[in-house]
């Protein structure tokens, strides 16, 4: 099976807030080998694969409705920086589909 091999690392640096880097980050890895990544509807796939995983990585770790401002903005800081390496990551991953495509129809 196929996968992102750097976005679960990435996912891990960007989950962790300064003050809790001794801890273990949580990391997913998201699988593609079922899409067609030279598609509209593959690339729609993985990017819902990738939102919902970028979303369980940057969980606020207090109760819901109970966070304080800070867990708030770190949510939030989180979000924005996962999204961005996961979206360097996609791009990386979708050129790759459509360069082996080329390959292969020589």
């Amino acid at each position: 099976m196929k996968m992102i091999p750097m976005l679960a690392a990435i996912l891990a640096a960007a989950a962790v807030p300064t003050v809790a880097l001794a801890q273990s980050a949580p990391t997913r890895n998201v699988a593609y080998a079922d899409l067609d990544l030279r598609s509209p509807a593959g690339i729609a796939a993985l990017d819902a694969r990738i939102a919902g995983a970028v979303r369980r990585v940057c969980e606020p770790r207090a109760r819901p409705g109970v966070a304080g401002v800070g867990e708030w903005t770190d949510h939030r800081n989180c979000l924005r920086t996962t999204r961005a390496a996961a979206r360097a990551q996609t791009r990386v991953v979708i050129a790759r589909a459509n360069r082996d495509e080329q390959l292969a129809s020589r």
